[in-house]
């Protein structure tokens, strides 16, 4: 686990690049009109998360969002979308998940994609609204957008914990993913095997540690080859970003997680606005099943973005102005 004998050298490091990256803000955005806090958020587990909340100089006039990330995704990542809420009037806070960015990882290899649960995911979540977002965002209104894991995150809070949100934009959420070519039931029994045997801390088949990204138009994220730079400069700017591929654990995970939020009458009592956004090319997640359950949601919206792949949020300019369409309308 990642609580060995380097832990307090890795926690001294993480606050200190997070202690450099403040200073960088604060300089870079005063003439933005922005504040900025980087912080680190310590669990009862011993994990620490990672945090960032943006809020323009004049006040969040609009309210807060709180910005969600994808697997294997980062704070930096989010720059452009971060800049652009705060412009409009929102302050946003966002952190790192348990196992990536600059949150504590959990496995010896820090560059395996690993959780035990994604109750996990869920509690973190819960303990940064308490202790951060809510509190810090004061009687404002609250808005979430959530990118793909976090979707599937933020909707098992919501209705797990009962939490009533102003509006929720979840932007290509992991509801269901594309396990093709193998049968959704054959890859599930794959990776439970893999767990039962010992093979939990294991990359799955043609995954491995982080070795760059090199744009390709048959790549499965996004159309757009700028955008799709934008995560492997902030790993070449900071090597301990980097992370793999997911293990047999987190996938394992991920199904269990998946069955438990379609099961019958799961999103019933859900009545938030929400407003799911999936991609006409998006080939990661399993879009037909993701449409089903918004359709299951009373007050679920369900829009597709024509000409967007996985990741909407870093698609071309085109699907970019989609894109803020929606967050508008969402959040007026």
């Amino acid at each position: 686990m990642w609580l060995d004998s380097g832990s307090l050298y890795r926690s001294a490091k993480w606050l200190g690049l997070g202690f450099l990256l403040l200073s960088s803000l604060v300089i870079n955005n005063a003439m933005a009109g922005l504040t900025n806090e980087i912080g680190y958020l310590a669990l009862s587990d011993g994990i620490e998360l990672r945090y960032r909340i943006a809020s323009p100089a004049e006040g969040a006039i609009r309210g807060s969002v709180l910005l969600l990330q994808g697997r294997a995704e980062n704070i930096e990542k989010y720059a452009e979308q971060i800049d652009r809420l705060t412009q409009a009037g929102f302050s946003v806070f966002t952190f790192d998940w348990r196992g990536q960015g600059l949150s504590s990882r959990l496995l010896d290899d820090s560059h395996k994609g690993y959780i035990n649960s994604f109750s996990e995911y869920i509690e973190d979540l819960g303990e940064f609204d308490r202790k951060i977002w809510h509190k810090m965002a004061g009687d404002g209104k609250r808005y979430l957008i959530a990118h793909s894991l976090g979707g599937h995150v933020a909707l098992r809070y919501m209705v797990e914990e009962k939490v009533t949100l102003d509006a929720a934009l979840l932007v290509s959420p992991m509801f269901e993913i594309n396990t093709a070519p193998w049968p959704r039931q054959v890859a599930e029994l794959f990776a439970s095997t893999a767990v039962s045997v010992g093979f939990e801390e294991s990359y799955l088949p043609g995954s491995g540690p982080y070795a760059g990204r090199v744009y390709s138009k048959n790549n499965v994220l996004t159309s757009d080859a700028k955008r799709f730079a934008v995560l492997p400069k902030t790993v070449t700017a900071n090597p301990d970003l980097a992370l793999g591929g997911p293990t047999f654990g987190w996938l394992n995970a991920a199904f269990t997680s998946m069955r438990q939020i379609h099961l019958k009458g799961y999103v019933r009592r859900l009545e938030m606005p929400i407003t799911v956004l999936l991609g006409e090319d998006d080939s990661v997640i399993n879009p037909p099943l993701v449409r089903q359950l918004c359709e299951k949601i009373v007050s679920c919206k369900q829009v597709d973005i024509k000409g967007a792949k996985h990741e909407i949020m870093m698609e071309k300019e085109p699907v970019q102005e989609l894109l803020w369409v929606q967050i508008e309308e969402a959040f007026r």
